[in-house]
C-alpha cells in the first residue's frame, strides 16, 4: 500500500474547495454551539457546589473589559470541582465531530472510515500500542526526571483520584481522539488535496495545533512570563510528532493512541497546578519551559521511534509468514 494513500483519500468524492470550507464552519459551529451549552451547565453546576468561585466567575465576566485571564482560571477551577464537571468539559471536544462526521458523508460523500485510516477497519490495536508506549516512555522519563532532582511531589488524595481517574480513562481519549480526526485526519487531508509538499502540510496543521492552545493556562501563563514561543512549541512538536505517525501507519490508530496516552498520564500521574486538565493526580510537578520543551523532543523522538520499529517489525513478520 502506498505510504501517502490515507492522506490521498480526500481527493475522493466531493473535494471542491468550497466543500471543505462547508465542512469546516459546520463542525466549527456544531462545537461552538455545544461547548456554550456545555460550560453553560459546567457553570450552572458550580453555583451549587461552590458559590464563591461562581461569584468570582461573575465579577471577572461582568469587568470591563472582561478579565480573560481570570476567566479561563476560573473555568478551569470549575472544569476541576467533580468528576461531573470534567466529563462535561471533556465532551465538548467529540461533539464536534458530529458536525464533520455530516460534512464527511453528505457534502464530501466518502466514507467516515477514510477520515480514520486507509485501511479496511481501524486498528485498535495500533492504537493502544501507541498509547501504552507513550505511558512507559514518559513513566520511564518521570522515574529519570525525579533522580536528577526534578521538583515533582506525591499529592495522592484517595477521595478525589478515583473517580477523576475514571473520567480520565473514559474522557480523555475522545478528547484527544477528536483533535487527531480534525487536526492530523480532517485538516491533513484537506491541505494535502491543494499543497503536494507533505511537510508544509504537516507544518501548517501543526501549527493550527498550537494555535488552538493559545488559551490553555500555561499559554497564557507563559504569554505574562515572556516564554510563549517556548511553551507553544511544545505544541507544534507533539502535532508534528502526530503527522509523522499518520505518515509511518497509513491512518490515525498511532496517533490518537499516543495523543490519549500522553494527556491521560498527565492527568492520572504527573500533574502540575494550573494544567488545563485540573485532576487531582498522583504526584505534581512545577513547569519548566526550556526544559520541559527539551524533554518534549526527546520523549517524542523515542515514542515515534519505538512505534516506527514495532511497525517494522510487524510487516517484516507479516512477510515473511
Amino acid at each position: 500500500m502506498n505510504q501517502l494513500s490515507y492522506l490521498r483519500q480526500g481527493q475522493m468524492g466531493q473535494s471542491s474547495w468550497w466543500s471543505w470550507l462547508v465542512v469546516f464552519i459546520i463542525m466549527v459551529v456544531t462545537w461552538i454551539v455545544a461547548q456554550t451549552f456545555l460550560v453553560g451547565v459546567i457553570i450552572g453546576i458550580s453555583s451549587v457546589l461552590d458559590p464563591e468561585l461562581f461569584e468570582k466567575f461573575q465579577k471577572s465576566a461582568l469587568s470591563s473589559p472582561p478579565d480573560n485571564a481570570a476567566l479561563t482560571e476560573t473555568l478551569n477551577e470549575m472544569m476541576g470541582l467533580n468528576p461531573l464537571t470534567l466529563a462535561l468539559f471533556l465532551l465538548t471536544f467529540p461533539a464536534a465531530l458530529a458536525g464533520l462526521y455530516f460534512g464527511q458523508k453528505l457534502i464530501h460523500k466518502r466514507t467516515l472510515s477514510s477520515l480514520h485510516t486507509a485501511f479496511q477497519r481501524f486498528r485498535f490495536g495500533r492504537a493502544l500500542q501507541g498509547f501504552l508506549v507513550i505511558w512507559g516512555v514518559l513513566a520511564i522519563g518521570t522515574l529519570i526526571a525525579k533522580a536528577l532532582g526534578a521538583p515533582i511531589n506525591y499529592i495522592f488524595d484517595s477521595k478525589r483520584f478515583w473517580g477523576f481517574m475514571i473520567v480520565s480513562l473514559l474522557f480523555i481519549p475522545l478528547q484527544s481522539a477528536t483533535e487527531e480526526i480534525v487536526f492530523r485526519g480532517y485538516l491533513n487531508q484537506a491541505f494535502g488535496h491543494f499543497i503536494k509538499n507533505k511537510w508544509a502540510v504537516f507544518t501548517l496543521t501543526s501549527l493550527g495545533f498550537m494555535a488552538l492552545h493559545l488559551s490553555n493556562p500555561e499559554a497564557l501563563e507563559g504569554a505574562e512570563n515572556g516564554v510563549l514561543p517556548i511553551v507553544m512549541s511544545g505544541y507544534f512538536l507533539f502535532g508534528f510528532a502526530c503527522c509523522i505517525l499518520v505518515l509511518i501507519d497509513d491512518g490515525l490508530e498511532s496517533a490518537i493512541g499516543l495523543h490519549a496516552g500522553n494527556n491521560t498520564f498527565a492527568a492520572i500521574f504527573v500533574n502540575y497546578e494550573g494544567s488545563v486538565l485540573p485532576t487531582p493526580a498522583i504526584w505534581e510537578t512545577v513547569p519548566d519551559p526550556v526544559k520541559d520543551t527539551f524533554s518534549t523532543i526527546i520523549i517524542l523522538i523515542v515514542a515515534v521511534g519505538i512505534l516506527y520499529y514495532l511497525k517494522q517489525r510487524r510487516s517484516a513478520e507479516l512477510v515473511s509468514s
